[in-house]
């Protein structure tokens, strides 16, 4: 269910960046939606699997994790906000005024 609405959900940003006209109320509902998935997903994460992962893995286990996996920029916050991103990046800081979400 949470790849499905994400899929709408970036469907939807993916349409208005090329210029679609959707209603705000199509796009806030799409957002909704995955934001309540994506939240229950976390709650569950920190519920059952954190727990769990926390007792078994050691120190040495999360050295191998960390060289398993290099770190990412993020494509809308990253320092480096890719070019399909940026009206989207701008809109979000005009609507928080600050110029900078995360810092």
């Amino acid at each position: 269910m949470i790849a499905s609405a994400g899929k709408q959900l970036v469907e939807q940003l993916e349409a208005v960046l090329n210029g679609a006209l959707l209603t705000r109320e199509s796009v806030e509902a799409a957002a909704a939606i995955y934001v309540t998935y994506y939240r229950h997903h976390m709650a569950r994460e920190e519920k059952d699997l954190f727990p769990i992962v926390d007792r078994v893995l050691r120190p040495v286990d999360w050295k191998s994790v960390a060289a398993a996996i290099p770190p990412e920029n993020d494509p809308l916050f990253g320092k480096e906000v890719k070019q399909r991103y940026r009206a989207l990046h701008r809109q979000i800081e005009l609507a928080f005024g600050s110029g900078k979400i995360l810092s």
